[in-house]
């Protein structure tokens, strides 16, 4: 009765003799998966090393001389060879007995490849959006609390959110008192604020902050999250992104600068000059464009040719346009 019982289990069940590894026994289960059509077929192989890929033999040669002094059993994981060549991922539990006098191997084995295939479809999955990540300087970052942001919480950060605060993974701990402590001291209050204001009932939290670095250096973040409550209503996880904007804003100041300059530099100038865009309305004037229309030149910005000159004098030049 026992023996029907291995014999038919789902569980693929096999004993090896050492030091050869002759097959003693093989159930059904077994020989399914490594492509056999029987477990008599696969009782006929000689030895059963032609089962494992050869880059794994060796280690599994070793351990066999551990089973002469140490008899507990031991959680083994190598790739296995089918019979028309195709590899699959074995997981074994071994345990050293005595088959008919002499020592063997007994395994329950499981094929445990289509779970390998999904970890490194996930890991690649990972490296992804690490890349990502690092390419666009964006972190992720999770939070469990209660009510509010407490500086005793701790947060889960991406490694990239490690490296945009100028933090190590490996030593530094990522929790709000760290947080705030990068943080540059005159956005404290906005930053929370904020976070306080999506878990009062808004739900989404979005604020731009500046971090100051342990070199000094003075980054820009633009953070975004969402609030996750339970049934009740209550606020329990946020989770969301930090993007490092430093180098948008640099060129915003540096555009910024250079239109000031511009405007400067024109304002000086007794001509009036003005630009009109492909949507025909005015994107800059100097004061003496302004003073020809008699307007405020921030009035100014952003109308339609046909609003600044009306509609006879539109007429006249809009061929010109």
């Amino acid at each position: 009765k026992f023996q029907k019982l291995v014999e038919g289990s789902i569980q693929g069940i096999i004993v090896v003799g050492l030091p050869d590894w002759r097959p003693l026994f093989i159930n059904e289960a077994v020989a399914k998966m490594y492509g056999y059509g029987s477990a008599a077929e696969m009782m006929r192989l000689a030895t059963l090393e032609g089962i494992v890929h050869p880059e794994d033999r060796p280690r599994m040669k070793r351990q066999d001389e551990v089973f002469k002094t140490d008899k507990n059993h031991f959680f083994n994981e190598f790739r296995g060879i089918r019979k028309d060549g195709s590899i699959i991922d074995i997981y074994d539990m071994v345990t050293p007995i005595e088959w008919d006098g002499e020592m063997a191997l007994l395994a329950t084995s499981i094929d445990i490849t289509e779970r390998k295939r999904a970890e490194e479809v996930l890991r690649g999955n990972d490296l992804h959006l690490t890349e990502v990540q690092r390419i666009g300087h964006i972190g992720y970052w999770a939070h469990n609390f209660e009510a509010k942001l407490h500086t005793g919480d701790k947060f889960d950060w991406s490694d990239e959110l490690y490296r945009i605060f100028g933090l190590d993974p490996e030593t530094d701990e990522a929790t709000a008192e760290k947080f705030f402590k990068i943080v540059h001291p005159n956005d404290h209050e906005r930053v929370t604020e904020a976070f306080e204001t999506a878990i009062g009932g808004v739900d989404v939290y979005a604020c731009e902050y500046r971090i100051v670095l342990p070199s000094k250096e003075i980054r820009y973040i633009q953070d975004r999250g969402e609030i996750i409550r339970n049934d009740s209503g209550k606020a329990i996880r946020s989770f969301g992104t930090a993007h490092d904007v430093t180098e948008r804003k640099r060129v915003e100041q540096a555009l910024q600068d250079s239109e000031r300059r511009l405007q400067r530099a024109t304002d000086n100038v007794p001509a009036g000059i003005g630009y009109i865009g492909t949507d025909e309305r005015l994107s800059f004037a100097n004061q003496t464009y302004a003073d020809w229309f008699a307007m405020p030149r921030d009035e100014m910005l952003g109308k339609s040719v046909a609003e600044l000159a009306g509609p006879e004098r539109y007429k006249k030049v809009a061929p010109r346009i």
